[in-house]
Formats: C-alpha cells, sequence, structure tokens
C-alpha cells in the first residue's frame, strides 16, 4: 500500500489480490463483482471487494451517487440470498 508520483498525480495503491479481496474496474463490472464476492464468501467465510481499483491495485476512484451505492448493496445481498436458499437441502 502506498502513494506514488505519476507526474503531476499521486497515485494510491492499496495493495494486491488475493483470495480474499477482488479488485473490479468501475461498477460496470457490478454483475462479476457479485459472482466473484460470492465465490469468496463461499471458500472463504469473509472477503473484500473494491470498485474503481486496477488490478494492480492502483485506485482509479469515481464520484458515486447514493442510489449506485444502494444498487451495488441490493445486487451483493440478493445475489447471496440466492445462492444460500438454493443451496438449503430438499426435503
Amino acid at each position: 500500500m502506498g502513494v506514488k508520483d505519476v507526474g503531476d498525480v499521486c497515485v494510491y495503491n492499496i495493495g494486491e489480490e488475493n483470495e480474499q479481496i477482488e479488485f473490479k474496474k468501475s461498477t460496470g463490472e457490478l454483475k462479476e463483482g457479485v459472482i466473484s464476492i460470492a465465490s469468496i464468501l463461499n471458500k472463504h467465510g469473509s472477503g473484500e471487494l473494491y470498485f474503481d481499483v486496477k488490478n494492480n491495485g492502483d485506485v482509479i476512484g469515481q464520484d458515486v451517487s447514493d442510489m449506485t451505492l444502494r444498487d451495488i448493496s441490493r445486487a451483493i445481498s440478493e445475489h447471496i440470498m440466492m445462492f444460500r436458499w438454493r443451496s438449503l437441502p430438499r426435503m
């Protein structure tokens, strides 16, 4: 983690992806992010998903609205609930 100078711009780097940390370049990759975090949670029980971060850990950043944050939260919770429901044994 750290800050590096690239010309006149400082770029913040949050480290590397691993089995419990996933980076997506934008909220346009929401579907892929939801699939990734569901897989991480299934395997490890906890994990982190970051949007607006390059694969190398450089933060891109973007302004997001409250609506976008709600959409992300809803998409993740609905996918996880659907996954849990499908995983229940049939009687």
